[in-house]
């Protein structure tokens, strides 16, 4: 499995952007970008904060038929767009 294009799907079945994904997951977009760009893997530690952000676990992460259920991924949004809104807020 490719991490870096599961990572990619998985962000974007959340309606996000890989971008959008590092800032809450803590992972350093350039991380995403270099695994792309050498194609490499990511690293474990790498997956779990992936995982921790989109709120799946390690084993959803490498389970191919895992997919997103459509009504958590509108809350899961509406969700982020309010810590975004108050994170620029408190800034």
């Amino acid at each position: 499995m490719n991490t870096i294009d599961r990572t990619t799907e998985l962000a974007y079945g959340r309606n996000m952007s890989l971008l959008h994904l590092a800032q809450i997951s803590g992972v350093n977009y350039c991380t995403f970008t270099a695994a792309r760009r050498r194609n490499s893997q990511l690293k474990i530690e790498t997956i779990e904060r992936v995982c921790d952000a989109l709120g799946i676990q390690l084993k959803d992460f490498f389970d191919d038929d895992f997919q997103f259920n459509p009504e958590d991924c509108k809350k899961e949004v509406a969700a982020n767009a309010l810590k975004a809104e108050k994170a620029v807020n408190e800034a």
